[in-house]
């Protein structure tokens, strides 16, 4: 189908997450909840013309799917993506890409200790495939029957009556905009989901040019979307501050995120998780989940922690930290490196799979989430939604997603962290009475945020469309 005569599309551009699938085999925060919305708006409102789209980066081209396609029921899988999308270079000798990628990063700094680095995973892939595994990267797998197919790709040109949404990270992609720019200029509708403003207002937590790239969308796109969705209360406020006079015409809608955890049922059954997390968890423990970066305020959580040592005795448990690296992590690691009574007492586990995530959590004493800002905050609701209480934050959007539910925090004051966490540790019965509560209390699920988002698109539309009406008529 390009440009045939057909039903008014809401189109879902997913480009930002086929583009992060080229160096990352598992999503992060933005990108899960795109595909947990989409595929839900999709799964329930199977009659409505609802299209993923991306603009192919070697063609430019806008292609389009249905989201069923690439709905495979399990936890995304980068490569999967890219081989639907026909952007994947699957080799039957080597390991897939992002696990490549990752392997090679902590050699980013040593230019030709990194060469040196690649060329012998290539030979091992090729001639001592056994030897991979001592690289700690995984054989490919040898896939029986017919090779993944590819999704029914179509080049559509976007109609005027078109509805593009954009519930992701588009702003460093000029492309995209350039797309939005076109649509809109035409007289098409374009929505926006916006997650936070923090290279406005707290640019201390990020790249000089991840704040350059946001500053300039930020200008870009309040002159083409005309409706904005923002994940909170907080972030709904801290958006309209930001645009100032330029939000005047636009309209910005709250709609929160879930609790859930996609894929595994409400206070489930604890699940195995994988070798590494039974050898890594021999001792009780309390885990904070989320990307290590500076916003996180993992240095603060560390040297609280080490605050504890000493009180605590034969009590004291370790301190987990689950998710990948990110930037800014100058103090956090020099803390660990410099502290080997601090270091023996904190283990970090990587990227972990939405299995060993859940297993981190069922088998907690409690989750902490000490974060300096937020939009939302996923790990606080997805606590909660496996029976689990949350030492969080008090600042930004954090208190939205579970409200008395979870205790909380200054995550500016290293000592109130400290003693919260004590008072927990050395309390497990108010721990949990907590999580009595947690475990009948009504939760969100990506259903209910997704019927509300789609509502929410769905009226945008038709009012655009009254409006237009209107104006011909007048």
């Amino acid at each position: 189908m390009s440009n045939e005569s057909r039903q008014r599309a809401i189109c879902f551009d997913i480009t930002d997450i086929a583009l992060y699938a080229t160096g990352n085999s598992r999503v992060s925060g933005i990108q899960r909840v795109q595909l947990n919305i989409i595929f839900q708006i999709a799964r329930q409102n199977p009659s409505a013309s609802i299209l993923c789209t991306f603009i192919h980066p070697q063609t430019n081209k806008v292609l389009a799917f249905h989201p069923r396609e690439i709905d495979s029921g399990r936890e995304f899988d980068g490569e999967f993506l890219l081989q639907k999308l026909g952007l994947g270079q699957s080799n039957r000798f080597l390991p897939p890409r992002p696990q490549i990628k990752k392997n090679l990063s902590k050699y980013s700094s040593r230019r030709f200790l990194r060469i040196a680095k690649k060329l012998e995973i290539y030979l091992a892939a090729v001639f001592f495939p056994a030897h991979l595994k001592t690289l700690g990267l995984e054989r490919p797998q040898r896939v029986s029957g017919p090779r993944q197919s590819l999704a029914e790709l179509r080049e559509i040109s976007l109609q005027k009556d078109d509805l593009y949404v954009l519930l992701g990270a588009n702003w460093a992609n000029h492309i995209v905009v350039d797309l939005c720019k076109a649509h809109a200029a035409r007289g098409g509708d374009v929505i926006q989901m916006v997650y936070d403003v923090i290279p406005i207002v707290r640019p201390e937590f990020v790249t000089s040019r991840h704040c350059r790239d946001f500053q300039k969308w930020l200008s870009d796109v309040v002159t083409y979307a005309n409706h904005f969705l923002c994940i909170s209360e907080f972030t709904e406020k801290e958006l309209a501050r930001a645009l100032g006079p330029k939000a005047r015409g636009k309209t910005i809608q709250a709609i929160a995120l879930a609790h859930e955890l996609e894929g595994h049922a409400r206070n489930c059954p604890r699940v195995p998780g994988s070798d590494i997390i039974a050898n890594a968890l021999q001792a009780p423990y309390v885990l904070c989940v989320g990307t290590i970066e500076i916003r996180k305020n993992g240095a603060a959580l560390l040297k609280a922690w080490d605050k504890l040592l000493d009180r605590l005795g034969d009590q004291k448990p370790q301190l987990v930290f689950a998710g990948k690296r990110g930037s800014l992590t100058k103090e956090f690691d020099t803390l660990l490196a410099t502290n080997e009574k601090l270091n023996r007492s904190v283990q970090i586990i990587e990227s972990p799979s939405d299995a060993d995530l859940v297993a981190l959590y069922q088998r907690s004493l409690f989750t902490v989430y000490p974060s300096l800002y937020e939009g939302w905050g996923l790990p606080v609701g997805e606590a909660a939604w496996l029976g689990k209480m949350c030492l969080a934050s008090s600042a930004s959007s954090v208190p939205e997603v579970c409200g008395d539910l979870s205790d909380y925090v200054d995550p500016t004051n290293i000592d109130q962290i400290a003693n919260e966490l004590e008072r927990l540790i050395r309390n497990p019965d108010q721990v949990q009475a907590k999580e009595a509560r947690i475990r009948t209390a009504t939760l969100r699920t990506w259903s209910d945020v997704a019927r509300d988002i789609f509502q929410s698109i769905k009226q945008h539309g038709e009012r655009d469309v009254t409006q237009a009406e209107g104006s011909s008529v007048a």
